[in-house]
């Protein structure tokens, strides 16, 4: 029989002297991105305020209440307006209200051949708002709310 020799190694497993760890919770840095930092500033000029007049086209001296919210951070902002007045709101609201609350008109017309097809022919808006910063202060009443 052979003698077999086993070579054995002692492992050390006691902790390693370390400094203690500071465990307080540090303040990190945000780090914006480009796209972050142009979205911010495209919020703060939506903020900015604009005074103009409240056209109710579909209900002439009527009111009509609306919230809108339009960046993530912003608060759900209730809105209400009557006809013909003038306000100083947000350039984002005024934008919302000139760009939204058209509905289509369409319209039947013959082709060439006679056939009879549907398109669009106009859009109506219901409401609008009307930027003063072109007016003249004669041409305004004195009607600001």
């Amino acid at each position: 029989m052979e003698n077999i020799e086993v070579k054995t190694e002692s492992i050390n497993l006691a902790p390693l002297e370390q400094a203690p760890r500071d465990l307080t919770p540090k303040k990190i840095k945000k780090i914006t991105t480009p796209a972050e930092d142009a979205t911010e500033a495209l919020r703060l000029r939506m903020r900015q305020k604009v005074r103009g007049i409240f056209h109710f086209y579909e209900c002439p001296q009527g009111s009509m209440e609306f919230t809108y919210k339009e960046f993530k951070n912003d608060p759900v902002e209730k809105y209400s307006m009557i006809d013909g007045q003038i306000y100083e709101i947000p350039l984002g609201v005024a934008r919302h209200l000139n760009r939204s609350g058209k509905y289509p008109l369409y319209g039947y017309t013959k082709d060439a051949e006679g056939r009879t097809t549907m398109r669009k022919e106009k859009m109506v808006s219901r409401f609008g708002f009307e930027s003063l910063e072109f007016k003249e202060f004669g041409e305004l009443d004195n009607n600001l709310v």
